[in-house]
């Protein structure tokens, strides 16, 4: 019987194995890249908002109670960072570089936290409303990222980008290779191939 027991199993002769698909790598990729843009959009949107936020506390001479302008200013630059580094993770991992899938898994990591930070800092300010849309959007929010980063971490994707850095091999053709120990009869007739 061959193989004997013990020995791994090859494919048939002139087939090679199909190549992993690349479906979940390349959902993750996409999505990183559109998840990194509209999160550096907000990013840059609530720089603005925040500069303006002081500018009309300074005017007033306003002393609110909720968060310290500091506090927003390191969630805006949290939310920056990571945006950049879905935005290259995406980029790395759709060119195939483990990297990329490091960085989406660690950015998606990040956003999930910061979700329920958010929450957290939105709930002590007293700002919570009543109606839920504060629940809504931390499920939006917690939602996609953690789709991304499981994307990202599946054993899929890992075998996609470690097919894409070893060469595959052509189909052979022709008659396969003699077993060893059995040398070729000279005396057979010739094989034709049988069209």
């Amino acid at each position: 019987m061959y193989p004997g027991p013990g020995y791994p199993a090859y494919p048939p002769y002139g087939y090679a194995p199909p190549p992993p698909s690349g479906g979940t790598a390349i959902m993750a990729g996409v999505l990183a890249l559109l998840a990194g843009a509209y999160k550096g959009f907000t990013a840059l949107g609530g720089f603005l908002a925040l500069q303006r936020l002081a500018d009309a506390r300074r005017a007033i001479g306003s002393s609110a109670t909720g968060p310290t302008e500091s506090e927003l200013y390191a969630m805006v630059a949290t939310s920056a960072a990571i945006a950049a580094m879905l935005l290259l993770g995406g980029i790395l991992l759709l060119a195939r570089k483990s990297a990329g899938r490091t960085l989406i898994v660690v950015a998606c990591t990040l956003a999930v936290i910061q979700g329920f930070v958010s929450v957290g800092v939105i709930a002590d300010a007293g700002m919570m409303s009543e109606s839920g849309a504060a629940t809504v959007g931390l499920a939006l929010g917690v939602s996609l990222p953690l789709l991304i980063g499981i994307l990202a971490a599946v054993g899929p994707t890992a075998r996609w980008i470690a097919a894409g850095r070893t060469p595959t091999a052509p189909p052979m053709y022709g008659q396969p290779p003699y077993p060893y120990g059995h040398p070729p009869n000279p005396y057979a007739p010739p094989q034709y191939p049988h069209y």
